[in-house]
């Protein structure tokens, strides 16, 4: 039998499924209501309250797991090292941005309820400085490996990058199709090249 903890999960999942049906139609997240969100998914009030104590216990959820897959994919970014090359660079990015394409609708809404939800805002926080703090980490070794620009500041880079890449994934790559994204992620790894790999000494 599930836990209650999986449970828990298995029913975020149903109800991302449903609110990006009603973010689809042009609703935000803060005017749905509880009883809209379970009654487009086919379930009871009652269940909502089972498992969440909130709409912002909810965000919560669905910002855990968003994390967690784009952790998991970006790892093939971060694990690129003397052998990258533009195409191994494209291709990661792509694998990321398809990983978190199905999380970006709600993510969006995470980011929006932090200005008023202060438990969120401290959630989007610390997702922030994971993602600067391993892309720096990404620059620092490049550099001294060879095959990252040297003259880059390495915390200040990666934080002009992910931030950039945060408003692109929830203004454009949540309403993108499949090559949409594809020609969105080349102007990214363009992006990226040029600014970390082009300049390196090792670049090819």
């Amino acid at each position: 039998m599930s836990t209650r903890a999986d449970r828990r999960v298995q029913l975020a999942e149903r109800l991302r499924v449903a609110v990006t049906a009603l973010l689809d139609e042009g609703e935000s997240y803060a005017a749905i209501s509880i009883e809209r969100l379970m009654a487009e998914a086919g379930l009871s009030r009652s269940t909502f309250y089972a498992y969440f104590t909130d709409k912002g216990d909810l965000l919560r959820e669905w910002s855990v797991r968003a994390t967690e897959d784009t952790r998991q994919a970006a790892a093939r970014w971060w694990g690129l090292d003397t052998e990258l090359t533009r195409e191994a660079l494209t291709a990661a990015l792509l694998h990321v941005m398809r990983e978190y394409r199905p999380h970006a609708r709600v993510m969006a809404s995470v980011y929006d309820a932090a200005g008023y939800d202060s438990e969120l805002r401290d959630e989007v926080a610390s997702i922030m400085r994971e993602h600067v703090g391993s892309l720096e980490e990404h620059i620092r070794r490049g550099q001294v490996e060879g095959w990252v620009a040297p003259d880059l500041l390495p915390h200040e880079t990666a934080a002009w990058l992910i931030w950039m890449a945060e408003r692109v994934e929830h203004q454009v790559i949540a309403r993108s199709g499949d090559g949409d994204l594809d020609q969105l992620v080349v102007g990214f790894a363009d992006v990226v090249w040029n600014t970390l790999y082009a300049l390196a000494p090792a670049a090819r």
